[in-house]
């Protein structure tokens, strides 16, 4: 399984954060996306993100 770089997952914590996310909880998150979606751009990472917020993931 490939490995998300540093930079994949700063990136998303990051558009996370800015969406008013806590620090810890985007990275958590990015890490999850990442790791089930490991070809998706940074658009469809941050759908799959903030869809887990409603549980529909």
């Amino acid at each position: 399984m490939p490995q998300a770089s540093n930079s994949e997952t700063s990136d998303l914590a990051d558009a996370l954060t800015g969406l008013g996310w806590a620090h810890s909880a985007a990275r958590e998150v990015a890490r999850d996306v990442i790791r089930d979606a490991p070809t998706a751009n940074l658009s469809e990472r941050l759908k799959i993100a903030l869809a887990s917020l409603g549980g529909n993931s």
